[in-house]
């Protein structure tokens, strides 16, 4: 799973947290299974996109057989345009909501500041 394998056409929020994860998600992946952890049967697409990647470790998908790992002027690869749905509202909510997101009210007590200035004493 990766919050970052969105379907074409469909862009993410500016939610600080969702950023975060669109980033550390498929790098710890990477990091955990290798840099082929897409071709592992499981995490396989049902339909490859742009499949360049070829050779390395955990490498298990056969290696595209015969095909080059460039892009081809024999037998040109068709792309469609990407064209993303945003939504103004949506992205107007967002940023109000991000803007306000680190405000401090005093409810919420000091912080730990107490707890972290203990120590100093000795």
């Amino acid at each position: 799973f990766s919050p970052s394998h969105l379907v074409p056409g469909v862009e993410p929020s500016a939610d600080p947290v969702l950023q975060a994860r669109l980033f550390s998600y498929p790098d710890t992946h990477r990091h955990r299974l290798g840099v082929n952890y897409q071709q592992i049967p499981v995490n396989a697409p049902l339909h490859a996109f742009n499949p360049f990647q070829r050779d390395g470790a955990m490498a298990v998908n056969g290696n595209y057989g015969a095909n080059p790992n460039y892009p081809s002027s024999y037998c040109t690869l068709t792309y469609k345009q990407h064209s993303p749905i945003t939504s103004d509202t949506h992205q107007k909510w967002s940023a109000q909501a991000v803007m306000h997101f680190n405000e401090v009210v005093p409810e919420q007590g000091d912080g730990g500041v107490g707890i972290a200035n203990a120590g100093t004493d000795l």
